[in-house]
C-alpha cells in the first residue's frame, strides 16, 4: 500500500512539473505520445520503437524506477526502456506495444505453431466434435 501511495505521489508531482508553462509557449513532452524532452534541441523528440519481441515498459513501473531528475517541467528526458513481450503477446516488427496472440479455438481451428514473442499463433484446419478435419 505504501509503495502505491508513493508511486501516486510521484506521478502527481511529475504531472504538476510537466504542466508548467515556459514563457508564452508551453513545451510539454509526454511518454503517452512516445516522446521525450531534449534539452539541447529545446523541445520534444520521438522515442524509438522497440525491436521485434519487445514492447515499451509499463509507464508506471518505469516512472517508479527512475530518479526524479529524469523528469523536468518540460517532460521526461528519457524514453521508457523496451522489455520482452509478456506471455501471450508478440511483436513481429518495430512497435511500442506487443499484440495479443491469436486463440485458434475462437476461429474454430487448431493450433499449428504456438505464439512466440516475435510471431503470432498459426492456426489451421477446422475443429469438429470428433477432432480436426
Amino acid at each position: 500500500m505504501n509503495r502505491a501511495v508513493n508511486t501516486m505521489m510521484l506521478l502527481v508531482s511529475i504531472y504538476a512539473a510537466l504542466t508548467m508553462e515556459v514563457s508564452t509557449k508551453t513545451i510539454l513532452c509526454h511518454t503517452d505520445n512516445h516522446e521525450y524532452f531534449h534539452k539541447q534541441y529545446g523541445g520534444c523528440l520521438p522515442c524509438e520503437k522497440c525491436n521485434p519481441g519487445e514492447e515499451q515498459m509499463n509507464i508506471e513501473e518505469w516512472v517508479s524506477s527512475k530518479p526524479q531528475s529524469v523528469f523536468t517541467k518540460y517532460g521526461p528526458t528519457q524514453c521508457p526502456e523496451c522489455v520482452t513481450c509478456r506471455s501471450g503477446f508478440f511483436n513481429n516488427g518495430r512497435a511500442f506495444e506487443c499484440k495479443r496472440c491469436k486463440n485458434c479455438t475462437l476461429y474454430n481451428k487448431h493450433e499449428v505453431e504456438p505464439c512466440t514473442s516475435i510471431s503470432d499463433t498459426e492456426c489451421d484446419g477446422v475443429l469438429t466434435n470428433k477432432g480436426y478435419v
